[in-house]
């Protein structure tokens, strides 16, 4: 946030102010250049409708100046003789501006000269439903249990990709994560914090696509299709049901339920059941819970962790048992 030279990336609007990554709506990043909107995808059209007949088929273009170092480049929206006008923030909630206009052939009133385009700006391309949203994103990656050949992979590709921070595995989930990068998932305090707040986890070829739809003026990669597969010790991950893609019902996944944890690993994951409505405590052997609560649905009981000594210790003595 804040930082010079990321190139902005119009994700089709959601009137939230925010670009949803796991959003299946088209999404474009954009580098210095030239960019054809229209109704179909061709040679000349880079961002498209499909098949809106409210837009144009060479319905407007956007300029994309590379400014000084440092600074963020210039993006210019022109609209290039559209039958039925390109609007921009205010202008698309105006009367005027709607399929009425399209039914009776007459041209809404859009904009007439080049305009520079801001953070945030909404454009709405012919009086129908073609709406996108110019968004800054900078990309802020944490790998987590990835080789350091594909850790190194990937800064590579972001490097190429523009502006970035690739974070250190010990880092956090916070509201700047835009990535989680894995090989395999597993279960961790980590990925639970991606699936609570709402951050894709990806494979390292996600950056790979995304480069190649950068470098092609093609829309972005759909984040759904690149989640890691489950990793082989993670059997309970690969039972009917289990998904790791975004979904935001999860943000009340814990409501109304009490985790009682009997070692001193609430930590690691006290801020996730906080956030999604649950509450944590560590069980004190002064005080009796009773049998009733125990018994609750609501209330789920953490076993201890147990150490590779321990776990080495059962595996051995079920070895000597056989």
């Amino acid at each position: 946030g804040g930082q010079s030279g990321q190139e902005p990336a119009p994700g089709q609007d959601t009137s939230t102010g925010e670009l949803n990554l796991s959003s299946r709506t088209p999404k474009w990043a954009l580098v210095p250049g030239e960019y054809g909107v229209g109704r179909m995808k061709s040679r000349s059209t880079a961002i498209f409708s499909n098949g809106d007949p409210g837009v144009s088929g060479k319905h407007a273009k956007i300029i994309v100046v590379k400014r000084h170092k440092g600074e963020r480049p210039e993006v210019i929206l022109e609209d290039t003789g559209s039958n039925y006008g390109t609007f921009v923030n205010e202008d698309i909630d105006e009367p005027s501006v709607g399929i009425q206009n399209y039914k009776s052939n007459k041209p809404g009133k859009g904009i007439s000269k080049p305009r520079i385009l801001q953070h945030n700006d909404r454009i709405k391309f012919g009086v129908t439903t073609f709406i996108l949203r110019l968004i800054w994103l900078d990309l802020e990656v944490i790998p987590s249990s990835l080789p350091l050949e594909d850790t190194k992979e990937v800064t590579n590709l972001l490097k190429e990709i523009g502006k970035f921070s690739i974070q250190p595995r010990n880092k956090s989930i916070s509201r700047m994560t835009t990535h989680l990068v894995m090989s395999s998932l597993q279960l961790t305090p980590k990925v639970l914090a991606c699936l609570v707040n709402q951050v894709p986890i990806v494979s390292k070829e996600y950056f790979q696509d995304f480069l190649s739809a950068l470098k092609t003026k093609q829309k972005l990669p759909e984040v759904d299709n690149y989640v890691p597969g489950v990793h082989e010790s993670e059997i309970s991950l690969k039972e009917p049901g289990v998904y790791f893609t975004v979904d935001p019902k999860r943000k009340t996944l814990f409501q109304g339920k009490q985790f009682i944890f009997l070692d001193g690993t609430k930590e690691k994951v006290e801020g996730v059941i906080a956030k999604t409505g649950g509450i944590s405590t560590r069980w004190d052997p002064e005080t009796q819970i009773p049998d009733s609560s125990l018994d609750s649905e609501d209330v789920i009981v953490i076993a201890p962790e147990k150490t590779k000594k321990q776990e080495a210790s059962q595996t051995q003595a079920l070895g000597t048992e056989m």
